[in-house]
């Protein structure tokens, strides 16, 4: 398409001067003449500006969209993605067994966690616990894209392949019960299963702006908020809360010990509706008993603008992240580590985090088998069982 465009403005010109040239030998009488000269002039200034357009985007622009839809951000994905041998973006490999004498953190997490639209690595929260410290080892199990039933799978297939757990963060969104909600995904399918038209396809400039037309038209992406509140609302919750169950059951067998924090939307923090649901969510883990930090009020009392990628990617940026590091770190009991950026926490947010102290590991394990070998029955009522 590159070549198209550069040939496409030379073309117009061309025929824009023969027009010209033929008209003037015929004293301007040919109205023919001077429609097609016109016509053509303004091809060639359209064509200038999809040259401009096609060089800026191909070659100028690296950002990210915050649905992984078009040529741009497809291509940033490759130039700033890069996997380790557990096949997880990071700038470390890691060992399924813990080294001698250090503590471990894994970290359950989706695109929030995995840095999307961080063009650096190090500014995720992830990797700032690591740098912090030293002394854990500090792992993420996730990715873009992984709801709650990707997480736990994935896990079972870290475990069965010797990974050893101790400290175990889940970085919650919001949309990871998005994966049960059939309507939102019968709608939202045909987006990412549909190719675009041979232009917008190959074109970088056409393919964007085709993208971002469909995303602020598209009646089902419209109504993506409304679709995720309605799933906590519906038996998709009831279907969410014994996924989480299990996968808090999972982490206890295996030795682990559980903590949430829950990230909100950031464009939907006033929201009463989604409040609620983040209300539900403390409940839920508080009744599990579970250590949860809720950093909805932590972002609140800054500008959502101030939080998030860009106004096409609402993932969390370097400011979010280094807020939510220093947020887990309280919810872990770890000293404050050294964190880029000055992360100053509302007040508001310093009740919600959970101050019980970090069992040692053996305890946690003797804990964890008697706990798991409670938790065999299925059909025992959420409300009644516990994980701690």
């Amino acid at each position: 398409m590159l070549a198209l465009f550069c040939v496409l403005p030379v073309a117009a010109l061309a025929v824009f001067v023969s027009c010209w040239r033929r008209s003037r030998r015929a004293g301007g009488r040919s109205i023919g003449l001077l429609v097609l000269g016109n016509a053509s002039l303004l091809v060639t200034l359209l064509a200038v500006l999809l040259l401009g357009g096609e060089i800026y985007y191909r070659f100028l622009y690296d950002s990210t969209d915050g649905y992984d839809l078009d040529l741009v951000t497809q291509r940033w994905l490759e130039r700033h993605y890069r996997y380790n041998n557990f096949g997880v973006r990071d700038d470390i490999d890691y060992a399924p067994r813990m080294a001698e004498g250090r503590t471990r953190l894994t970290v359950l997490g989706d695109s929030y966690s995995n840095g999307h639209g961080l063009v650096r690595v190090g500014e995720r929260f992830v990797n700032l616990l690591r740098r912090g410290h030293p002394a854990a080892e500090v792992h993420l199990l996730g990715g873009d894209g992984q709801d709650t039933g990707q997480l736990a799978a994935a896990l079972d297939e870290w475990l069965g392949r010797g990974y050893q757990l101790d400290q175990v963060v889940y970085a919650y969104c919001l949309n990871d019960i998005s994966d049960l909600s059939q309507a939102w995904q019968a709608a939202v399918r045909p987006l990412y299963q549909q190719p675009p038209p041979f232009p917008f396809a190959h074109s970088y400039v056409l393919n964007t702006w085709y993208y971002r037309v469909q995303v602020a038209l598209d009646p089902a992406l419209a109504g993506y908020f409304d679709s995720i509140a309605e799933a906590y609302r519906g038996p998709e919750w009831a279907e969410q809360q014994r996924r989480l169950l299990a996968l808090a059951a999972r982490v206890a067998a295996a030795g682990g010990q559980l903590h949430v924090a829950t990230f909100p939307f950031f464009e939907r923090m006033d929201d009463p509706r989604y409040r609620e649901i983040h209300a539900s969510l403390d409940a839920f883990w508080r009744e599990l008993g579970v250590p949860h930090v809720d950093l909805l009020e932590l972002y609140a009392s800054h500008p959502a603008s101030e939080l998030v990628v860009s106004s096409r990617d609402t993932h969390p940026d370097a400011r979010a992240h280094a807020l939510a590091a220093a947020a887990i770190e309280r919810l872990l009991g770890w000293p404050s580590g050294a964190h880029e950026l000055d992360v100053d926490e509302a007040p508001e947010a310093r009740g919600q985090r959970d101050q019980r102290p970090v069992e040692p590991r053996r305890e946690r394990e003797q804990r964890a088998r008697e706990q798991a070998k409670a938790l065999e029955p299925a059909g025992e009522p959420v409300a009644q069982r516990r994980v701690r």
